[in-house]
């Protein structure tokens, strides 16, 4: 009885666990872009272009290393299925899904900012952009 008694105490008394912190989201990082289809074309302007997405949720694009003007935020859902992103540019918002397979993101969204948001990874169609990244290893 002692030893249970003494148990309950201890637990009791013991300080709680605290919360851990928010994991990021795993698009969070900065990325080369290898692959850009829009309209079911291939495009090619994505060569020299990468995207930086913070943890605050904020984004930026990169033409051959330097920054591209713009006001640009976004916004994650982890548990949808598939991932949604809502990419917000110039008060826009073009709705997407991305996943992350290892050191690839892939982001479909509409170019229309009105557009429904896609449900498959089949695309893109018509009015459509699907972009592929690789993540930048940054230097120490």
């Amino acid at each position: 009885m002692t030893s249970l008694v003494l148990g309950l105490a201890l637990a009791v008394g013991a300080p709680a666990l605290k919360d851990r912190a928010p994991k990021d989201p795993p698009l969070v990082g900065r990325w080369a872009a290898s692959d850009l289809v829009i309209n079911g074309q291939a495009d090619p302007q994505a060569r020299g272009l990468e995207y930086e997405f913070t943890a605050g949720g904020g984004w930026v694009i990169y033409q051959h290393g330097q920054p591209v003007e713009g006001a640009r935020s976004y916004t994650a859902d982890l548990k949808a299925k598939p991932r949604a992103i809502d990419l917000v540019e110039n008060a826009d918002t073009y709705p997407g899904i991305f996943k992350v397979e290892g050191d690839t993101l892939v982001v479909l969204f509409q170019l229309n900012a009105k557009g429904d948001r896609p449900t498959r990874f089949d695309g893109p169609g018509a009015g459509q952009m699907k972009l592929v990244m690789k993540r930048v290893k940054l230097r120490d």
